[in-house]
């Protein structure tokens, strides 16, 4: 048991009695994103994507896409980052230069 039991949540007085408030999580927005860049290799796809209501990695990821090319990412009006046997990707890497070298050599692999 820890000295802060609830150092997740943030404090505040409301007519004299204390009031915990949970910050919201960091998830993305599969509606709100911008595709930064993307590249082709052969029929995979790997793209990099602004998620602004993301906190982690200020809301960057990096998405491996089989079977996908750049036109029909940029058609999509959602783009969920999880895991999903219809549309998502199929490996997500660190958002860095490192990142985006090893997204490239698995789409080698698969595309």
């Amino acid at each position: 048991m820890g000295l802060f039991p609830h150092k997740n949540c943030h404090l505040y007085k409301e007519n004299a009695r204390v009031v915990y408030v949970t910050p919201p999580m960091p998830a993305p927005d599969p509606a709100r994103f911008r595709i930064v860049r993307t590249e082709e290799v052969g029929t995979a796809i790997v793209a990099e994507i602004h998620y602004p209501d993301c906190t982690n990695y200020e809301g960057y990821k990096i998405m491996l896409f089989e079977k996908c090319n750049s036109n029909e990412l940029k058609r999509r009006k959602t783009l969920d980052p999880h895991f999903s046997p219809k549309s998502g990707p199929i490996a997500r890497f660190e958002p860095t230069k490192r990142g985006w070298e090893l997204a490239l050599e698995a789409a080698k692999i698969i595309g």
